[in-house]
């Protein structure tokens, strides 16, 4: 499990790498609140473990649903180049278990 994600694309392949390298399989990622640097590297790690899971407090996915197009600009302009043009988001965990 690893708890947020890295935003840029370089930094999130590095993690990617590391990760496969230790001979683990990555399977969540819990999003701790909505900011797009705590989330924007989901589909990069779902790219090299396919069967990922990302999640978060019902109150976190919809802060990033309202949020995202900002957030996305926002960082575009501190990091050009360096973020996905689909980041992905997590789903709700809405009162399920991590087994669910």
């Amino acid at each position: 499990m690893l708890v947020d994600t890295f935003p840029t694309i370089d930094h999130g392949v590095e993690l990617a790498d590391q990760i496969a390298a230790s001979g683990k399989n990555l399977t969540y990622i819990y999003v701790t609140h909505g900011h797009g640097d705590h989330f924007f590297g989901i589909n990069m790690l779902k790219h090299r473990f396919p069967n990922l899971r990302a999640v978060a407090p019902a109150s976190v996915v919809d802060r990033i649903d309202n949020r995202l197009a900002a957030d996305m600009q926002l960082l575009r302009g501190r990091c050009p180049g360096q973020i996905p043009d689909d980041p992905g988001t997590p789903e709700s965990l809405d009162g399920a278990s991590m087994q669910d």
